[in-house]
């Protein structure tokens, strides 16, 4: 009837830093926001998280209750659980994907999932170039017999572990850029996937280096791919609805779009604050916080047609080029979970986190 959700149950008072962390672990993405009291007061969903990113103003450190939705839709009703039809009606009209469940003294006690009431027969439709060329080179000696995609994290290689979560966020048409031991990553994925009797996987292998970048013009050109198309790193790993990245995209109606990730970067040495040659103050252990590229792309495939290039081209390089052809980029903010697999350190950590949590 509905799930027990007590990992997405936060108290009012908790950061907003700290409810970021809790969402990043939980398979919804939805916390239930409560009162010193226990009792629900709203709602704080991954596009609150967003919009809150967006913001010229913002405080990471403030409670999780300056941003709540105070008025979202919940169910008290015990009989109305039982009525399926209802709870759809409910879905597709408020346009919402979960639904908190109350008890009769308005404390949570579960959460309704539109997927559990939804079956998605038809797939979207918009082409996915996984980039899966590179050397692997910060992996050492691990890519000296095995390409990095083809690397297993539990037991399925990281490419399909990409492509199987594609697949569940309704994404069908596939395009896989390879070069370095090409043949060994087209095996992992004829051999390792549950799915591929229900996908279209297409390769493209280059001749040679063309970049970080390159090879997406030429996947555009040879297979007549038009409209937008999404371009993703196959060394990531993230529970984000690749879904809401497409939405986001037609209702910002921009160029082209960039998914961005927060990085955080602590500096182990006192800041000298300096006036005039005078040390003026001292900053203990500061932490410094920056977005970083996070590995996905969204295209519009008719306004790269118009970039020239001669030979090879890596990602920030064509960015630069979209920038100064006046092209509008917008930027997404993953706060959901995502790790580079380009280390050692972070495959091990993925292994972890995947076994838990995705």
């Amino acid at each position: 009837m509905y799930k027990k959700i007590k990992i997405n149950t936060i108290h009012q008072n908790v950061s907003i830093e700290n409810a970021i962390s809790k969402m990043e672990m939980s398979e919804k993405k939805i916390l239930l926001i409560n009162s010193k009291k226990n009792k629900f007061i709203g709602t704080v969903t991954d596009g609150d998280f967003r919009r809150f990113f967006l913001m010229k103003k913002k405080n990471i450190k403030s409670p999780i209750s300056s941003i709540v939705n105070k008025n979202p839709v919940f169910l008290s009703n015990s009989k109305m659980l039982k009525k399926k039809s209802r709870i759809k009606n409910i879905f597709l009209s408020k346009l919402v994907n979960y639904i908190p469940v109350l008890d009769n003294k308005k404390t949570p006690i579960g959460i309704l999932d539109r997927d559990d009431y939804f079956s998605f027969e038809t797939k979207n439709n918009l082409p996915i170039i996984i980039m899966a060329g590179g050397f692997g080179k910060r992996l050492g000696i691990i890519t000296k017999k095995i390409p990095k995609p083809a690397i297993q994290i539990n037991g399925i290689p990281m490419i399909n572990k990409l492509i199987q979560k594609l697949f569940k966020d309704n994404f069908k048409d596939f395009f896989i850029s390879l070069f370095f031991k090409g043949n060994l990553i087209k095996n992992a994925i004829k051999k390792s996937s549950e799915i591929n009797s229900f996908i279209n996987i297409n390769y493209f292998t280059e001749n040679k280096p063309l970049g970080t970048a390159g090879s997406i013009l030429k996947i555009i050109d040879k297979f007549k791919l038009s409209g937008p198309i999404m371009v993703i790193n196959s060394d990531i790993m993230t529970n984000i609805n690749f879904q809401d990245i497409l939405d986001f995209y037609n209702k910002n109606k921009s160029d082209h779009l960039v998914c961005v990730k927060e990085f955080k970067t602590s500096v182990p040495y006192g800041i000298c604050k300096i006036k005039n040659k005078q040390l003026v103050g001292i900053e203990e252990k500061i932490e410094i916080s920056n977005y970083i590229n996070a590995g996905i792309y969204i295209f519009n495939s008719s306004k790269l047609k118009k970039i020239k290039i001669k030979h090879k081209i890596d990602m920030d390089e064509l960015l630069h080029k979209l920038i100064s052809k006046k092209n509008k980029i917008s930027t997404f903010p993953i706060n959901e979970f995502w790790i580079d697999l380009g280390t050692p350190s972070n495959i091990d950590r993925a292994k972890i986190i995947d076994a838990l949590t995705i």
